[in-house]
């Protein structure tokens, strides 16, 4: 794994063993990486929907926030394991650099836009999201 992981970011999480073993496990499994990237858009959905909640309810304000941090936690889980599943299960596609960042960009997008919803400031998050793409 180290060989092919070299010129990645250093993220420390990486090397941590029960990461590894989760992605080695999913790559057993058949889980391919390009579905993990599409599976960010449904946490990104998450998240947005709960700042959208926070921001439509005062006494549900808490639960849509922590919904929101649930979905980006998965967000960027989706985006550290769909490396680690390619890396492992040695999987190269030829479309592997479109799903390598597009769902990133678009899940950057609609996170930011939820968050600026949330904040009382559409408008800024929207600008927000257009910059992150």
């Amino acid at each position: 794994m180290e060989s092919e992981s070299h010129n990645r970011r250093p993220i420390k999480l990486r090397g941590f063993t029960p990461i590894q073993a989760l992605a080695k496990s999913m790559a057993r499994l058949g889980i391919r990486p390009n579905w993990i990237s599409l599976s960010s858009l449904v946490f990104a959905g998450i998240a947005f929907a709960g700042f959208w909640f926070a921001a439509g309810m005062e006494s549900g304000a808490a639960f849509g926030l922590l919904m929101a941090c649930l979905g980006i936690f998965g967000r960027l889980m989706a985006n550290l394991l769909d490396g680690l599943v390619a890396i492992e299960g040695g999987i190269k596609s030829p479309k592997r650099a479109y799903w390598n960042e597009v769902p990133d960009r678009a899940t950057d997008a609609l996170i930011l836009t939820g968050f600026g919803l949330a904040g009382q400031a559409l408008v800024q998050g929207l600008i927000a999201g257009m910059l992150a793409i």
